[in-house]
This record gives structure tokens, C-alpha cells and sequence, in this order.
């Protein structure tokens, strides 16, 4: 591809960039970067924070790493690597999406849903300290839509 049309290409993303905002999320909870065999860490994010109550609202994430969740019969599936130390680890998970309003029964036009998801996610996080590798493998299993009570949970929260 010709130099020109790349820049152009390029620049047109990042105008076009530009002209959307985002809400920021802290995606900290993913890393995992605690160096020991066993804890219990509860992260917990909400949109109250940042004095902002729309889409994506909150996420709640409980996370169990131990020796003994080695013998989880999912973890034999999971990838690592050799010569590594290993941490095994459990992960219950609520996030929560809410519409721009949450005053309204009916579904605004152009608008998101209620919307959540509720999983578990077991995991392994191999790490070779030798050759300054880690490598995460994870098996999630969850529900979305209103079984994940993301509407019953946000209206709850806003009547206290």
C-alpha cells in the first residue's frame, strides 16, 4: 500500500476516533499480579466513582487462588507452561449495563437494555520467572439477560 493512502487511512481513524467518547474502566482485576499461593481478593468497580450512571454501571469480581483448586478436574484442560510456578484459581463475576436512563419501563430508542452477566471462571496462571513469561488460561461459564438480574440489581440499588 502506498504511503499516502496509509497516512490517510490512518488519519481518518483517528479523527474519526475523536468524535466518540468512552467511559473508562478499570481493568486491573484481570491482571492477577498478586505473587502468592492462596488468597482471596474481591474487586469491586461502579460508575458512581466517576459521577457518571450510564452503561456500563458496575462490576464485582470474587477471586480464590489456591494449591487445592488444583485438582479441579477443569484445570487438566487449561494450557502451561513448563518449569513454571503455577496458581489456581476460581473467579465469580457480576457486571452490570444499564440504559441512560433507568426511570423509564420501556426501551428508549437508540438505546441499551438492562443487560448483566454472571459467570465463574476457573483459571491457571503459569509463570516462568527464568524467561519472564505468564501466560493465563481460563474457562468461563455464565449468564446473560435478566437471569443475571442486572435490571432488579441497579433499580434496588437507586430506590435505597
Amino acid at each position: 500500500m502506498h504511503l499516502k493512502l496509509r497516512i490517510l487511512i490512518s488519519s481518518v481513524f483517528l479523527f474519526h476516533s475523536l468524535l466518540f467518547f468512552a467511559q473508562a474502566t478499570d481493568n486491573t482485576a484481570i491482571y492477577r499480579n498478586i505473587k502468592s499461593k492462596s488468597y482471596i481478593r474481591l474487586h469491586y468497580d461502579n460508575d458512581f466513582f466517576a459521577s457518571t450512571d450510564q452503561y456500563y454501571t458496575q462490576g464485582i469480581n470474587l477471586e480464590v487462588i489456591s494449591s487445592k483448586l488444583k485438582f479441579n478436574p477443569l484445570t487438566r484442560i487449561l494450557l502451561k507452561t513448563k518449569n513454571s510456578s503455577l496458581q489456581y484459581g476460581l473467579a465469580l463475576v457480576h457486571e452490570g449495563y444499564t440504559p441512560s436512563s433507568i426511570r423509564h419501563e420501556e426501551i428508549i430508542l437508540n438505546d441499551r437494555p438492562f443487560a448483566a452477566v454472571f459467570c465463574l471462571n476457573t483459571f491457571v496462571i503459569s509463570t516462568d520467572t527464568v524467561k519472564h513469561k505468564r501466560i493465563t488460561s481460563s474457562i468461563t461459564l455464565g449468564i446473560i439477560g435478566p437471569l443475571a438480574g442486572g435490571a432488579d440489581m441497579q433499580k434496588s440499588i437507586h430506590r435505597w
